[in-house]
């Protein structure tokens, strides 16, 4: 049985972010509304996290100095190697330290769908050009568990999430990738059968943000239990 006591406090929240964005949308750049949306849902995941996971925005990194497509909230391990640089919340985060990634959109549209698999896929392990880790990871085999990668929207142009990935160029496969659309549900890619499937998610969307933040956030620290031990060597000499 969940905790009242949380559940209302994590309601009351949400509720409070649902009214700062809707307060906003009236804004006509797109740039300026979707930064303020970003920043209204920040505080409510900080505040859900153990205090040695931060949240930034900007782009990821790895050894080899490729670049992920720009993303709009990273939350990495502090306890890892730190950001290359960072100044109010921008920044650039290694890889060895991300493990969670978010798309934040006003309105999502096919665009916006196929932003989100890009940026899930320049994070896949089995993409050949894509970022890697710098270390062996502690899972058998030395394997680690790469960024999952979600989309948050506050609204939806498209009903289909299936037909926009049809139409997807990029061949790349991809794992699990989770979109959260609070007017309809709650969405996760299912690699094995090659499509989006809806999950139980409740009614409204306080309640499905609710369950989305719980899913999204869910083995956080076992997630990055398996990631290696910080080592400067591995990025400066070796």
């Amino acid at each position: 049985m969940p905790s009242k006591l949380l559940t209302k406090i994590l309601h009351n929240k949400i509720q409070q972010a649902y009214d700062n964005a809707d307060s906003v949308s009236d804004i006509s750049h797109k740039t300026v509304k979707g930064t303020f949306r970003e920043g209204f849902l920040v505080p409510i995941i900080q505040s859900l996290l153990p205090p040695h996971f931060g949240i930034g925005s900007g782009q990821v990194v790895d050894k080899w100095d490729r670049f992920s497509p720009q993303a709009d909230i990273i939350i990495y391990d502090k306890r890892k190697i730190p950001p290359v640089i960072e100044q109010n919340g921008l920044g650039v985060y290694f890889i060895d330290s991300v493990h969670r990634v978010i798309e934040v959109k006003s309105d999502l549209d096919t665009k916006g769908v196929h932003q989100t698999l890009n940026l899930a896929w320049a994070l896949h392990p089995d993409n050949i050009n894509g970022l890697k880790t710098a270390k062996p990871g502690k899972i058998e085999g030395e394997n680690t568990n790469y960024p999952f990668v979600s989309c948050f929207s506050y609204d939806q142009s498209i009903t289909d999430l299936n037909n926009a990935l049809s139409k997807w160029e990029n061949p790349g496969e991809i794992s699990n990738i989770l979109f959260c659309l609070p007017k309809t549900g709650l969405y996760n890619y299912v690699p094995d059968e090659g499509e989006f499937k809806k999950l139980p998610s409740g009614d409204g969307r306080i309640e499905i943000t609710a369950v989305y933040l719980a899913f999204f956030l869910n083995f956080l620290e076992d997630e990055a239990a398996t990631r290696a031990d910080f080592s400067l060597l591995e990025w400066l000499i070796s």
